[in-house]
This record gives structure tokens, C-alpha cells and sequence, in this order.
């Protein structure tokens, strides 16, 4: 009997350990324990193994702890460099960005008198724009060449400011006109668009953080290279002068095209006799031509069977109250009814 009480007790003696058994289970196995030593000796090894695995586990526990510990502290400086790179790096890009722009204010908008050229390359053609700049007057000049062929295209346009007035001259058709100026009609170089008030967007801050600034040279002259990311296919830098924050040169390459933009700029160079306009005597007053062109604009259009355009050319003569040929009218009065 007693073996048999032995075998079952032993079966139990996991589950009572553990708090498992009910209280008639318990009372059951002390009362067998009290009587059986040899049952009692494996309930006293089977509690001295769950001790020793006890501590196994708890010096498992405090080696694995110990081993975590260190990693965090690793894993917490590489973020901690990694946060101090980013910021570092962002400052100092927006540090020279705010130079720059700090140097070409005080550049340009010092300045009264200044030669400026800028010159745009793209697929084969040359597209130039010129400013002679003094005293409040200036005189701007818009040309055209094509690479290809190597055929030139004289100025199509040209603006000049009296400080009072502004008179736009057409190269092609020789005529002129005049304006009073507002903030609009008064063409200003690219290098104007300067930066006056630079508050720090978080698409700026983006940007200066995933731009890089770098140093090289160009035709002598020291200059910061800002290169911009590369996104949406499109690869972009832009050289600008150290000590004048002015631009050098730009390249833009986009879907496989690309663009580059040189800027010269000469200070206190300019006199009286740059802005007079070359050739000036050939040109008229709108007014005195505007019939001429306004219906050699009408025949383009007609032959070109341009509804639309022959459409806003007959009201714009009408609202000149320029005379439209008869066969003209007759034909498309329609257009004007509509």
C-alpha cells in the first residue's frame, strides 16, 4: 500500500511545489511525507533543484541585463552623434546660407552702379541678358543665339529706365513705348532677388540639412558649391562668390536636359554713355506704327487659320479703334459676335 501511496505522492510532488494541488490533495501528501522519508528526501531535492534553477535563472537575468545595459548605453551615444551630425551639419549649412545672402545684400544693394551679364545655356541655344545700372537709370538687353547653326539673333528687347519713365523698345519691328513704372513693369536682375528676411521654414531646414556646401574655385575666384538633392530627376549646384555672396555659375539638369547660367557682375564700371541706346533714331512711338503692326499681326493670324488669335486680334483693333479691311470684317464678324 505504502508503494502505491509513494507513486502517487511522487506523481503529485510537481504540482504541490507549484501550489497546484487542492487542500484534500495537500492534507493527503504531509500526511504520507510525515510517515515516508524517502518520499520527503525527493520533495527536499526536487525544492533544492527548483533553487538551484532559480538562481540560474537570476544570474541569467542580471548577466542578460548587464549585456542590455551596455548595448543602450552604446545604442543611446551613436543616436546622440547621430543627432549631434545632423544638427551640426544643418547649422553650418545654414550659416553659410544666411552669409551668403548677408554678403549679396550688402554687395548689390550698396551699389548704384554695376555691369551685370548673365548668360543661359540651353539645347544648343544661348539666351544673354545685360544690365548697365547707374544712378536709379538702367538699360536692359534681351538676345538670343542659336548654337546649332551658329546664327545670331540680335536683341529682341530692350528696356530703359530714366527713373521717371519706362521706354520698351522692340529690336524687331523698331518701335517703342512708355510707361509710367510700378513694381511690375520695372525688369530687375536676377541677383536683386536677394534675400532681405530669411525665416527658417522646416522644408528650408530639410533642404539645408540635405544639401551640401562646399569649396571651389572658378576663373580665380574662391566660392561656396551648393548642391542641392537629387529628386524628381533633377540634379542642381550653384557656385556663389565667397567674400560677395554673388552668383557664379549654375547647373540644372532635368530629365535629361540640361541648363547652365554664368553671372558676371563689375562694379562702379558703368558711365552715362552705356545707357544710351545703340541706333536710337530708328525707332518710332507705337502710336505712330501700332496700325502697321497690329494688321500684319491680323494677316499672321489668318493665315495660320488661328480662330482664336484673329479673334482677339480684331477686338484688339477695334479697341484701338483701328480700321479693320473690309473683306476681313466681313468674313470673320462672326468671330465678334460670338
Amino acid at each position: 500500500m505504502k508503494n502505491k501511496d509513494c507513486n502517487l505522492v511522487r506523481d503529485l510532488l510537481p504540482n504541490y511545489i507549484e501550489n497546484l494541488t487542492n487542500n484534500d490533495t495537500n492534507l493527503f501528501i504531509e500526511n504520507h511525507l510525515k510517515e515516508c522519508s524517502e518520499c520527503t528526501d525527493i520533495l527536499n531535492s526536487m525544492k533544492s533543484g527548483e533553487n538551484e534553477n532559480e538562481k540560474t535563472n537570476s544570474k541569467k537575468f542580471v548577466k542578460f541585463s548587464k549585456k542590455f545595459r551596455k548595448k543602450y548605453k552604446i545604442l543611446k551615444y551613436i543616436v546622440l552623434l547621430i543627432l549631434f551630425i545632423i544638427i551640426f551639419h544643418t547649422a553650418r549649412n545654414c550659416f553659410i546660407y544666411l552669409s551668403i545672402a548677408k554678403k549679396r545684400n550688402e554687395s548689390i544693394f550698396s551699389k548704384t552702379n554695376y555691369h551685370y551679364q548673365m548668360y543661359v545655356y540651353s539645347k544648343g541655344h544661348l539666351f544673354s541678358e545685360e544690365w548697365y545700372v547707374k544712378d536709379g537709370r538702367h538699360l536692359y538687353t534681351y538676345s538670343s543665339c542659336s548654337l546649332e547653326d551658329n546664327s545670331f539673333n540680335n536683341a529682341k528687347y530692350y528696356q530703359y529706365y530714366d527713373g521717371q519713365n519706362i521706354y520698351s523698345y522692340d529690336v524687331d519691328k523698331k518701335f517703342f513705348t512708355v510707361t509710367p513704372p510700378n513694381d511690375n513693369s520695372i525688369l530687375k536682375p536676377y541677383i536683386m532677388d536677394s534675400i532681405n528676411k530669411i525665416n527658417f521654414t522646416p522644408a528650408e531646414l530639410l533642404v539645408c540639412f540635405l544639401s551640401k556646401y562646399d569649396s571651389c574655385r572658378i576663373n580665380e575666384i574662391d566660392c561656396y558649391r551648393f548642391t542641392e538633392p537629387s529628386k524628381f530627376n533633377h540634379d542642381f549646384f550653384a557656385c556663389y562668390n565667397k567674400s560677395t555672396g554673388m552668383p557664379i555659375k549654375s547647373s540644372n539638369v532635368s530629365s535629361g536636359s540640361q541648363v547652365d547660367v554664368y553671372h558676371y557682375i563689375d562694379f562702379d564700371v558703368v558711365t552715362d554713355d552705356d545707357l544710351i541706346l545703340p541706333n536710337v533714331d530708328e525707332y518710332k512711338p507705337y502710336d505712330e506704327v501700332k496700325d502697321k503692326f497690329m494688321l500684319e499681326d491680323l494677316n499672321s493670324a489668318i493665315q495660320s487659320n488661328d480662330l482664336e488669335l484673329i479673334k482677339l486680334d480684331l477686338k484688339a483693333m477695334l479697341d484701338e479703334k483701328i480700321e479693320i479691311p473690309s473683306e476681313y470684317y466681313e468674313k470673320y464678324k462672326y468671330l465678334l459676335e460670338e
